[in-house]
């Protein structure tokens, strides 16, 4: 495990001990710890650059400070240089293997950041660098992350050691670095990872291997204003393709360009078919014409798109050439483009200015089983660089885009391809409890179950694969502890988990459940049965968040947990409720989920009187019944004078319907009750009026 002093990419700022001077390149800057001073590493020996500045350096290792390595045309104004930051300026570079001049660029190093600015390029000295995957240190900041800075022929992966959890990331920006080796420049890639809350991360950091040769650009000759193109790199197989650049930019005229060459020499000219077999270097070869019947031209290409910042024409190119006077010259023809129409030659050393528009080409998606983001666009031109938000793909981790993206000049219909891996999702329940009997030699030796972030290295422990998918779940047995640990950091739970967990009588600790990822739908039956000393099932109660859980009928019988009654919360069962008569009646029966070991009270039930005081739901099986009285209620007559023979005085609600008999009254005719009557079902104290007609 390295701590931060090692290189994730030689990049040309190592604060690396002076005595280790066999292993600095030309133009890196070092670090010499016994003077304080930091030097630039030259062909013979090395410049001081700083001087004595011990404090300040210290400031660097802690953080806060901020070198920029700049050009004069890239030096930013007094007003706009932060506090803390420091510039070194490159007024001059060399090759420091032939001595041929180098594009002026801006040096690039890795750390901590507090935002990023694609202008400036930050050079950071926080942290020290490694050269391949490894376990990295970082202590962040408050109001800083970790920042990378990665080769774009490489791929990167960030985890959290300590939990095995992936570390977002976003890619800021492409930048170009010095590479001694190839002599010339190399482009990278600024990863910043999502991680903000201050602390000392293990940040476990997986660089794969280069896919591309890596394609470098010299000249023939030494031409006037030439501008050579930056390395590319090349898929291992492929032709160069449209990454073949154009003419590289001149300021001479009488130099014609006849192509890329592999040779030096002579003109071993290829075209974008060429497929390149290793790294290597391509010449820009030149001829050199003086005939003085020639007129000079200068031609400036510009794009109709306007620059969202400036406002003006972004120019796309130019060019510099003889021809004879009064003659049409033809546009350059260049990619993604439509070509304007040619303009003619009539003064010695004229300028012309030419204007395109891009064409507009498609980009499709292969989706490969996942559901594209619908903001995705459809379309770009040569002047976008775009990289799609990423899809989606049940129970599959979306890793990346092939082509991770598209890159500026690109031309022609583009198709990105997705990429997935699985999900680590385990075993069906019966099988991954019939896996662990076995494992643990019976599953009453199951004391707790836990998560682990690395195998163990005794080669005596036993070690199984409990996946479903090809993304595997480890499963080990020690001591009464049963651990499982994912290469992916997660573990997914399986759509039928029934009796995962089953029969393991002497199993209290299952706190590591808590961070399982639990699936729509899936069925829990029978999940802890027979887990006697089970009482803290706490772990499992936000498994129905976000999603609707399948059946998990007995899930918790036989447990502790559930003779307390301190089940979670989604764990109800569906029981029957009876409330019946004394008399022998049902009133109603109905179903209703309830909290196993929860106590229920008798409802208000219109003319009857509570006799069950309360039930305990014990058993999902079992109806529960609830007896009321009829409630008695009187009946009385106001008879207005009259007499009635033998009426009713009482009721209950469970009465067939009742009319009293009618009344008789001297010198009346009874014509009515008010009320009619008393209906079945009726309840309350009831009084009858009697209502009459005098006789005619």
């Amino acid at each position: 495990m390295a701590d931060n002093e090692k290189l994730i990419a030689r990049v040309p700022i190592i604060p690396d001990d002076f005595e280790n001077k066999d292993k600095h390149k030309v133009n890196e800057l070092v670090m010499d710890y016994s003077t304080n001073d930091i030097y630039a590493k030259k062909v013979e020996g090395y410049v001081n650059i700083t001087g004595k500045i011990k404090d300040e350096v210290k400031q660097i290792q802690d953080g806060s400070m901020v070198i920029h390595i700049v050009t004069e045309s890239t030096l930013p104004p007094i007003k706009d240089r932060p506090e803390n930051h420091w510039y070194y300026v490159i007024t001059k570079s060399e090759n420091g293997s032939s001595g041929a001049g180098i594009n002026e660029t801006s040096y690039v190093y890795y750390g901590l950041i507090d935002s990023y600015n694609a202008d400036r390029n930050y050079i950071l000295i926080a942290q020290n660098v490694i050269d391949g995957s490894s376990i990295v240190k970082i202590k962040v900041v408050e109001d800083y992350v970790p920042c990378f800075y990665v080769p774009i022929t490489m791929g990167a992966t960030f985890k959290n050691a300590d939990t095995g959890n992936l570390i977002p990331y976003e890619i800021l920006d492409r930048v170009y670095a010095l590479n001694t080796e190839l002599n010339t420049f190399i482009a990278y890639d600024v990863y910043k990872l999502d991680l903000t809350d201050p602390g000392e991360y293990m940040i476990d950091v997986g660089i794969t291997g280069s896919d591309y040769y890596i394609i470098s650009f010299d000249t023939n000759y030494d031409v006037a204003g030439l501008i050579l193109p930056n390395a590319i790199g090349v898929y291992k197989g492929s032709s160069i393709g449209n990454q073949l650049p154009d003419e590289p930019e001149k300021s001479d005229p009488r130099y014609t360009f006849v192509g890329w060459s592999i040779s030096q020499l002579s003109p071993n000219i290829i075209d974008n078919t060429y497929k390149p077999e290793s790294s290597m270097k391509l010449y820009a070869y030149w001829e050199y014409n003086n005939d003085p019947t020639l007129f000079t031209y200068y031609a400036d290409y510009y794009s109709t798109s306007l620059d969202p910042i400036t406002g003006e024409h972004i120019k796309i190119g130019s060019y510099c050439g003889l021809e004879h006077k009064d003659v049409l010259i033809q546009p350059k023809t260049i990619a993604g483009y439509i070509k304007p129409e040619a303009q003619v030659l009539t003064t010695d050393a004229q300028r012309l200015e030419f204007y395109y528009e891009p064409v507009i080409f498609n980009i499709a998606y292969e989706m490969n089983g996942g559901t594209n983001d619908p903001m995705n666009l459809t379309s770009y031109t040569t002047e976008d660089e775009y990289t799609p938000n990423a899809p989606t793909y049940a129970n599959h981790y979306f890793t990346g885009w092939t082509p991770p993206r598209l890159e500026k000049h690109t031309t022609g219909d583009f198709t990105f391809s997705a990429n997935w891996e699985d999900h680590p999702i385990l075993v069906d329940g019966s099988t991954f409890n019939n896996a662990i009997a076995t494992l643990a030699g019976g599953l009453s030796n199951v004391l707790s179950i836990q998560t682990g972030v690395s195998l163990p290295t005794d080669e005596k422990i036993d070690v199984i694969n409990v996946s479903s998918t090809s993304s595997p779940i480890y499963a080990w047995f020690t001591s009464g502890i049963l651990t499982l640990m994912s290469t992916k950091g997660d573990i997914f739970c399986n759509s039928n988990m029934t009796g995962a967990f089953a029969n393991m009588d002497m199993l209290r600790d299952i706190t590591a459940l808590a961070s399982f990822i639990p699936m729509n739908g899936m069925v829990l039956t029978d999940l802890f049965y027979g887990d006697t000393l089970l009482a803290d099932v706490s772990a499992v109660e936000n498994w129905n968040s976000g999603i609707t859980l399948g059946d998990f009928s007995g899930a918790f019988d036989g447990t502790a947990a559930l003779n307390a009654g301190r089940t979670p919360s989604w764990y109800v069962w569906n029981v029957t409720i009876a409330y019946k008569s004394s008399t022998g009646i049902t009133i109603d029966t109905i179903t209703r989920d309830c909290v196993p070991g929860s106590r229920l009270y008798p409802v208000i039930i219109n003319g009857y009187g509570q006799v069950t005081p309360y039930v305990d739901i014990t058993n999902p099986t079992l109806t529960y019944t609830f007896i009321y009285d009829p409630i008695v209620y009187q009946i009385t007559y106001n008879l207005d004078g009259g007499t009635i023979k033998n009426p009713k005085t009482s009721y209950t609600i469970e009465n067939e319907t009742y009319i009293p008999p009618s009344p008789i009254k001297d010198g009346y005719r009874f014509t009515s009750w008010s009320p009619a009557r008393i209906s079945h079902g009726d309840y309350g104290n009831m009084t009858f009026i009697a209502q009459y007609t005098p006789n005619s």
